[in-house]
């Protein structure tokens, strides 16, 4: 629902004094927003998930082999941008994958503003 017209609803609800209305109508358009926010947030995990399988050709990652070189996407903050992390042994419940290109192919086919948003990252 735009703006304006969710503004207009409560504008009304609060000319009749329908405090209770404004607020049941705000926690539901709240609910809205979350349960998209969750389909989008699926959505690219998907998206990654795709990838990292792909580019695994096959491959499965096996958290028992500490000798195999697993790849993960996070934002660095004081960097201002993606890094690809690595790790050998431990699923910190990211996605991983076994290619050293999995941020760069992640980049080109899901782009920054779709990570950052899965990411977390504060504008």
């Amino acid at each position: 629902m735009k703006v304006g017209k969710i503004c207009k609803i409560i504008h009304n609800c609060m000319l009749n004094n329908d405090v209770d209305s404004a607020v049941s109508f705000l926690q539901s358009q709240i609910l809205e927003i979350k349960k998209e926010y969750v389909k989008v947030e699926k959505e690219i995990e998907q998206k990654l998930k795709d990838i990292a399988l792909r580019l695994n050709d096959g491959r499965k990652i096996d958290w028992n082999n500490a000798v195999q070189k697993k790849y993960n996407i996070c934002y660095d903050y004081n960097f201002m941008g993606f890094l690809q992390g690595s790790t050998y042994d431990t699923n910190f419940g990211l996605v991983c994958c076994l290619s050293d290109k999995f941020l760069e192919v992640a980049l080109e086919e899901i782009g920054e503003e779709d990570l950052k948003f899965y990411y977390g990252v504060k504008k």
